[in-house]
């Protein structure tokens, strides 16, 4: 700052000064001044010159991000907002580990992770194929599946199911594939870990950079029938060092919040409007449904060691006049080891477009479970996709059946009773059962409940920029030999 007393001695030098940088400002301004004039005659012009543009929106923010920027602007000063905020690390990109094929069957973690990917990318990293030929070098293969949704599969050899160096090669590779998908986002610079398969936190938890850790338990996976021997030690790991664990029904959570502080139960969601097709006299029933004899009752999911094959076997004899109709694809069982009769009818897989078409030629839903370990713990979604149908759903005692949906569902102990419960729900196709059904399905959307995980995660995972030290397994802890992690 000048002396006020210099000042005052020059008063003349002091105008002439002032008069000078007045008429510099104004020439720097001129250019803008100029610039906003064009601007304002083009944007006059534009209905005339550029009609065509007017029929096409211009793009604009989503309203979610919108408001959070306007949120950010009104709430502090840029120089005031922490790296902790969540307007900067909302849109990071997710890592998953999952057992089962993304193409298999359509399912929870399609269900969920196809509503992540509207603003997280996801890679989703699938157990290896060992069906290379001999010789070859492993590779890891990447396909785009939907928008913002990446499968990678490593391909190696047979031979190299047993090899020492495969957790060191899957990490190697992995890194590759996210490598890949980060090259123009930055986006996995420090991603969400999200595990289905503990077997695979056993080679990568600890060696990837990441901002959190999810475990999405849907299953019992131990309890299954050829599960890994370690599967048990890999999750009590996984779960040590998990931020958050979600569960696929109650009993399962009630048993993992023994082992997480931060167990949060979610269960079966479901598409309305898709299986409420099934109501819709529209709807077109496959040929190979439309002829068999009514009443049909039906099954719609996985085939696989939670059916209970004597059940469906003994209901067939009982009513030779009825028709089973079981749909969906065979996993780890022998179908030449079905019961057979000429009324129990085992259709394989179809696409899950298609189910509410099958769903319209049931007159029961059947939910025939086995009581055995691979059940003690499932939340079946098909419960829900079956009260959406409209129709009545018979079942087994499951116990999340029986905790959930007691007032909804017919249960059944045995043959006998589950026809007895058939018969009844024949004689009362769209009584209160039914219509309690139809309800709970609408207000139980997968949207809402990826929502509320969405906020759990937020609050839960350690933020940008927090270095999260896990130890990595030892090459010796691991004794890699590789085994398909059972559970659908």
């Amino acid at each position: 700052m000048l002396d006020s007393g210099c000042e005052l001695a020059r008063p003349i030098n002091t105008i002439r000064n002032v008069f000078v940088l007045k008429a510099l400002w104004y020439l720097d301004m001129l250019p803008l001044v100029v610039g906003i004039g064009v601007a304002v005659v083009l944007v006059a012009l534009l209905p005339i010159v550029a009609p065509a543009a007017v029929a096409e929106p211009a793009p604009v923010l989503s309203a979610d991000l919108a408001l959070r920027v306007t949120k950010r602007k009104e709430s502090a000063p840029a120089e005031m907002v922490s790296q902790t905020d969540m307007t900067l690390t909302d849109h990071f990109g997710i890592v998953v580990f999952s057992h089962l094929r993304w193409g298999f069957v359509w399912q929870r973690p399609q269900q969920f992770l196809s509503r992540f990917a509207r603003k997280n990318p996801i890679l989703f990293v699938e157990e290896p194929m060992f069906d290379g030929a001999e010789g070859m070098e492993p590779r890891v293969e990447m396909h785009a599946v939907m928008p913002n949704v990446t499968v990678a599969c490593v391909h190696a050899p047979q031979s190299m199911s047993r090899s020492r160096q495969m957790p060191s090669l899957l990490r190697k590779l992995t890194r590759e594939a996210v490598g890949r998908i980060n090259e123009n986002s930055g986006a996995f610079d420090q991603p969400l870990l999200w595990y289905y398969s503990p077997m695979d936190s056993a080679w990568s938890l600890g060696h990837l950079e990441n901002r959190g850790v999810v475990y999405d338990c849907m299953d019992e996976l131990s309890q299954f029938t050829g599960a890994p021997k370690r599967l048990t030690a890999h999750e009590a790991r996984l779960m040590e060092n998990a931020d958050i664990v979600f569960t696929g029904g109650y009993e399962l959570g009630d048993k993992k919040r023994k082992q997480h502080s931060n167990v949060h139960v979610f269960g079966c969601g479901v598409e309305f409007d898709h299986f409420n097709k099934a109501q819709d006299p529209t709807t077109v029933i496959p040929p190979e449904i439309a002829s068999k004899a009514r009443p049909i009752l039906g099954w719609i999911g996985v085939v696989d060691e939670r059916v209970d094959y004597d059940l469906l076997g003994q209901m067939a004899r009982l009513r030779p006049d009825w028709s089973f109709v079981i749909v969906g694809p065979f996993m780890k069982v022998d179908p030449d080891q079905f019961p057979r009769a000429p009324n129990l009818f085992w259709m394989g897989g179809r696409d899950y477009k298609q189910a509410p078409n099958y769903c319209a030629a049931f007159d029961i839903c059947m939910m025939c479970f086995a009581l055995n370990a691979s059940t003690e713990f499932i939340n079946p979604t098909k419960a829900l996709e079956y009260m959406a149908t409209g129709r009545p759903i018979v079942s087994t005692r499951v116990r999340d059946v029986v905790q959930q949906w007691s007032d909804v569902v017919y249960l059944a102990n045995d043959a006998e009773e589950f026809i007895s419960q058939a018969e009844k729900a024949l004689a009362d196709p769209r009584g209160q059962r039914v219509q309690r059904g139809l309800e709970l399905a609408r207000q139980k959307g997968w949207d809402a409940t990826v929502n509320k995980m969405r906020g759990l995660i937020r609050d839960s995972i350690s933020h940008s920029g927090k270095k999260r030290n896990i130890t990595p397994l030892t090459e010796a802890e691991l004794e890699y030999v590789y085994q398909p992690t059972q559970g659908s």
